[in-house]
C-alpha cells in the first residue's frame, strides 16, 4: 500500500532485486514460469498517474506493475487474478 507520503522507490527496488537474482530460491518461485506481477495500491488519481509515469521512465526490465486505487478495489468484484472495477 503506497501511503502516498513516502517517496515511492518500488520500482527502483524491485528491478535491482531482480537484476541481482534475489528472487532465485523464494518459495514460489516454483509456482510460477515467470517474475509475478508486483501489485501498488496507493489513495488517490494523482499519486496514481505519478508512479504510473515512474514506472515508464524507471522499469528497465520491464517489470509488470498494476497500480491500482484502493478504492477500486473496495468497489471492484475479482475475477481472473484481477479486481474488475465499473468502467473496465
Amino acid at each position: 500500500m503506497d501511503r502516498s507520503k513516502n517517496h515511492f522507490d518500488k520500482v527502483e527496488k524491485y528491478n535491482r532485486w531482480y537484476e541481482a537474482d534475489g528472487y532465485i530460491g523464494q518459495w514460489w518461485l516454483d509456482q510460477t514460469d515467470r517474475f509475478p506481477v508486483i501489485l501498488v495500491v496507493t489513495l488517490t488519481t494523482r499519486r496514481k498517474e505519478k508512479i504510473m509515469e515512474k514506472i515508464a521512465k524507471e522499469n528497465t526490465n520491464g517489470l509488470e506493475f498494476k497500480v491500482m486505487l484502493l478504492s477500486e478495489i473496495k468497489g471492484g468484484r475479482y475475477d481472473n487474478n484481477w479486481f474488475l472495477c465499473e468502467g473496465q
